[in-house]
């Protein structure tokens, strides 16, 4: 079966109560595969190496049948990749939501060349 590699879990706060909520129903997501939160809402990059070990030990087996979802802090996200790609022969597939279709398109990234294997289907 697939995985859905969620880069940071998308939390917020709920100004009423001030407790903490999910910031994104990421239900769409898991059409493609099983949701696997690599870094907590709380990790910051104070101390990279930490979330980089964690992110390691959680892909260490990704493969081209796994995808990526991009939330989160920038940094890890591009540290999400690299280990990633480390993984798969440099083979990422993502997934990218589509506001207009309400929904999220794969995309293949291939990091050997930086290029995009395959488009994605509209985003206009």
């Amino acid at each position: 079966m697939s995985r859905v590699f969620v880069v940071q879990e998308p939390v917020g706060f709920d100004q009423a109560s001030g407790e903490a909520i999910r910031k994104f129903d990421l239900t769409p997501a898991a059409l493609f595969g099983e949701l696997v939160y690599l870094l907590p809402s709380e990790k910051t990059p104070n101390d990279p190496q930490s979330s980089i070990t964690l992110m390691e030990e959680k892909l260490a087996d990704f493969s081209e049948q796994d995808y990526l979802l991009p939330i989160g802090h920038p940094l890890f996200i591009g540290c999400a990749f690299a280990i990633a790609a480390l993984s798969s022969e440099g083979q990422v597939k993502s997934l990218i939501w589509v506001r207009r279709q309400g929904s999220y398109v794969p995309i293949k990234v291939s990091l050997d060349g930086f290029r995009f294997e395959e488009e994605p289907a509209n985003f206009a």
